[in-house]
């Protein structure tokens, strides 16, 4: 049995967020400087283009992060785990969920193969 799949969540940085992202973004790359992660938050902010903030949420906190950002950082997409805003235009999109997904059994939401 295949283990249960998780969400990314990724959106655009703006100048009021950085704080807030800063301190989310940390908390899924640990092992990068903070100094790193400002960087990643500035180029998000100059080139209008999404960053990575959540990684490996189950269902319920991604849904819950997702309306929680959704006042802070603009863009706000989910993602089936470990794809991301590279690999839009091969991925499936579930209009019921909001939820961009890869694979051929179709949205993991709907299909109930996800972690709550």
């Amino acid at each position: 049995m295949e283990d249960p799949i998780k969400f990314d969540l990724w959106g655009v940085a703006s100048s009021t967020s950085k704080r807030w992202l800063a301190e989310k973004i940390a908390s899924v790359h640990p092992e990068v400087s903070r100094a790193d992660v400002l960087r990643k938050i500035a180029g998000s902010i100059r080139s209008n283009a999404p960053v990575l903030f959540s990684a490996g949420r189950g269902w319920s906190n991604s849904v819950r992060e997702r309306l929680d950002a959704a006042e802070k950082v603009s863009d706000v997409e989910v993602f089936q785990e470990s794809y991301g805003p590279d690999g839009k235009a091969n991925l499936e999109y579930c209009e019921e969920h909001l939820l961009f997904y890869g694979g051929c059994l179709g949205c993991p939401v709907c299909g109930r193969r996800h972690q709550q």
